[in-house]
């Protein structure tokens, strides 16, 4: 069975070869952040989406000049065939593009959850399926599952349940799930819309 695949970057925001001048020049929108480091993660998010619009075909000389937000705060670029997601989180940023197709992506650093936070987002028949599953893992699969169909289906992150690992339905769509190994101290999922049972996906990683 052929696999398609998915385009992922990822980048550490100590990386000694990429200056903070690089990415503040980037023609994107200016938006607030709570903290200095969040603001170079989402920059740095960014540049990984002009470096991977660089290399697919077309390539715009400014591609990012038409990134816009939903009101949701979903990025999208408004004349461009492409769909992508952007994730951070500690200390690493990551990019999955594709054209033509809902796609979310979400990266978490490993803490320690407290206890019941898997509450908020998983409902009483999921924790019971769920039960001994890792709850960081099951909250960036929900992350990513949303960030990819939550606007389209006009749903929040606890309309996608859980049918097994790495698969989510929202209504009649069944989300599935793809583990991201960026970094042994990270755990990250890209999420897509499954036409089928034969409609499988896999992700190509690259380090910038």
């Amino acid at each position: 069975m052929a696999l398609s695949t998915f385009s992922v970057y990822w980048a550490d925001l100590t990386a000694a070869h990429r200056s903070e001048a690089d990415v503040a020049r980037l023609p994107v929108p200016v938006r607030p952040y709570r903290t200095a480091q969040s603001r170079q993660l989402s920059m740095l998010s960014k540049w990984l989406l002009h470096y991977a619009l660089h290399h697919q075909p077309p390539h715009p000389n400014e591609p990012l000049v038409s990134l816009r937000y939903h009101v949701n705060g979903k990025p999208y670029l408004s004349d461009s065939r492409y769909a992508f997601s952007l994730s951070h989180s500690g200390q690493l940023a990551a990019c999955v593009i594709t054209p033509r197709r809902a796609v979310g992506i979400d990266i978490q650093k490993r803490v320690q959850l407290r206890p019941g936070a898997e509450g908020l987002f998983l409902s009483q028949e999921e924790r019971e399926r769920m039960m001994g599953e890792d709850i960081l893992s099951l909250w960036s699969q929900k992350e990513a599952a949303y960030k990819a169909l939550g606007h389209e289906l006009d749903a929040r992150l606890t309309d996608f349940r859980f049918e097994q690992v790495q698969q989510l339905r929202c209504r009649d769509v069944v989300v599935r799930l793809i583990p991201v190994l960026t970094n042994p101290n990270y755990i990250g999922y890209v999420a897509y819309e499954a036409g089928d049972e034969n409609d499988l996906m896999t992700v190509q990683l690259e380090c910038l």
